[in-house]
């Protein structure tokens, strides 16, 4: 069960995003040759394609854990909106692409990852959709592509949208 507070779903309802429709989550799946995690199609499902911290709370900051060159480092990040299914496939393939091999930039990201949200600038939110299905990571910007200099690390966040979602916490003291 998702904690969503009422600040929060009156922020979404004076913000309104489309809510995902059975129709987006086949496309997706179809597109993707995956099953999309339960607690993510639920959420989306519900509330839909929405933008966080506009609450009074400002719910937007997570904890993700990342393997660094110190040591396993815990960080802040946040999360500013979801990205809408067409959006999504787009951002998806252009972050995983390996069809220009010149491009020193791409893929971002290994394959197994789907980016279903960004931060304020551009981090990203990810479901696994392969080896962990439904664990939520975070990406930092890194304009390196996947594997060279320091983008070799993915920070954890949660074991599942629903524990993602729950564990937003105020921006705001």
């Amino acid at each position: 069960m998702f904690n969503i507070t009422p600040e929060m779903e009156q922020a979404w309802r004076e913000l309104p995003k489309p809510k995902a429709t059975p129709a987006d989550i086949a496309a997706l799946e179809a597109a993707l040759g995956v099953k999309l995690p339960p607690s993510y199609v639920d959420f989306v499902s519900r509330y839909g394609f929405v933008v966080f911290g506009r609450d009074p709370q400002g719910r937007c900051v997570f904890w993700y854990t990342i393997d660094a060159p110190a040591g396993r480092e815990t960080r802040e990040g946040d999360v500013s909106f979801l990205f809408r299914p067409d959006k999504l496939l787009q951002v998806h393939r252009y972050m995983t692409t390996t069809e220009s091999p010149d491009d020193e930039t791409r893929p971002s990201l290994p394959p197994g990852y789907l980016t279903v949200g960004s931060d304020a600038g551009h981090g990203r939110i990810l479901l696994d959709i392969a080896t962990n299905p439904g664990q939520v990571l975070y990406w930092p910007d890194n304009p390196s592509r996947w594997g060279l200099d320091d983008n070799v690390a993915l920070g954890f966040v949660a074991d599942d949208f629903e524990g993602f979602i729950n564990s937003l916490r105020p921006s705001r003291p």
